[in-house]
Formats: structure tokens, sequence, C-alpha cells
């Protein structure tokens, strides 16, 4: 997405071409994957390291308007978005949106683990892979129209979970959102953080609280 922006192609482009290249997560994810996650993670790495350099290319290449605009892009933000930003979140989110909660009977299952799931009439790694796809989809409707907002998608299962005692898709989707609406109006109203982008801010958060869930879990032998 990022690339596209600097090059002057449409974001919904760039944030076509990243769904795509996420895409190439889904064949370890089938196979695999969901029975060795570390491969998932392996093959996201190399993925994300080769898009990376790819981005870094382009940086060193582009001319200096070029290269800003890139560097906004890589931050994400919901300053001047449009309600045609709207219109590409909706055009996504409307279609997709009941797909997702028709998944949350079998993805709740799944929590019981593999074998109870099984048991219970569920096809696990069906679900799985298109869960993923789903929400793959649902991302690129969210990146193309506020770039990329790292960490939400990871904190917010675990706030959600913290809050509610057990995973469900609907409480996580809104603590995300609360979440990057809180972190907007923190940009906009707090004095020392003005003009910073509201992705630069949601990282900070994010990665804090997932380093606070990662010792956690260290201590209790969980991980």
């Amino acid at each position: 997405m990022a690339v596209a922006s600097a090059l002057n192609v449409p974001t919904a482009f760039g944030a076509l071409g990243g769904a795509l290249a996420a895409g190439l997560i889904i064949p370890w994810a089938t196979t695999t994957g969901f029975r060795n996650p570390g491969a998932v993670i392996v093959a996201g790495i190399g993925i994300a390291a080769a898009s990376t350099a790819l981005t870094q290319f382009v940086l060193v290449f582009s001319r200096q308007s070029e290269a800003m605009a890139l560097a906004a892009a890589l931050t994400g933000s919901l300053t001047a978005r449009t309600w045609g930003d709207a219109l590409v979140v909706w055009s996504v989110l409307l279609p997709l949106g009941p797909v997702a909660l028709g998944l949350r009977v079998d993805l709740d299952l799944i929590s019981l683990g593999d074998d109870a799931a099984h048991g219970l009439g569920s096809r696990p790694a069906k679900t799985r892979s298109f869960a993923l796809l789903v929400g793959i989809l649902l991302t690129v409707g969210a990146v193309a129209a506020a770039g990329p907002l790292a960490f939400v998608a990871l904190t917010a299962p675990h706030l959600a979970r913290g809050l509610t005692g057990r995973p469900a898709m609907g409480s996580a989707a809104l603590v995300g959102a609360t979440t990057v609406c809180l972190a907007d109006l923190a940009v906009r109203h707090v004095a020392f953080l003005a003009g910073l982008p509201v992705g630069v801010l949601t990282a900070l958060i994010g990665g804090l609280f997932l380093g606070a869930v990662l010792i956690s879990q260290i201590r209790e032998g969980s991980l």
C-alpha cells in the first residue's frame, strides 16, 4: 500500500497487493500451519521482510515528495479522510461483516480444541482457512481507508478477553474500534501528541501491552 502511494497508484490497489501477499500464507496455514503455528509465523516474517525490502528500494530511489508520501503511508492516519474512504470501508464491511459473524459459532467450537470441535460437527481446518481469508479481505478495506494502524488487531482480542473472560469476535471488534477512536482523539486534542499519526500511537500502546502480556505468560509458565 505504501509503495502504491509513493508511485501515485490508488491506495485500494496497494491494499489489494498487500492482501495478495498475505494470501501467500494460506498454503502454510492450510497444510502444516494450523498444526504447527510456527510455520505460519515464519512464512509471515519472510513475506514481511520481502515487502520491507521492496518498500526500502522504492524509498531510496524516490523523489523527496514521494518519499514523504511513502513515510506517511507507512504509519497510518485518520487525518484528512473523506466520505470516499468511508465508502471503501463500508463496501467491504457490508458483505463480509455478516460472513465473519456467521463464523462465530465454529470459531468458538475450535477454541475448545480440534478434537472437541470435530466431535461437535465442526471442520476446524476449513473454518480457519475461510476465517483467515475473510480477515484478510476485511483488513484490505481498513488499510485502504486509513493505512496500517499497527498492533490494533493483535491487542484488541487480548483486551476483549480480559473484559469478557472469553474470546469473542464482536467484543474484539468493538474494543479495536474504540482503541482507534481514542487514539485519534488523543493525537488531535492532547498537546504533546499533536500532529502525531494515529498509527504511531497505536503501535506504541499495542507494543507495550503485548510486551506486558508476554511477560505475564512467561511468569505463568504458559509460554
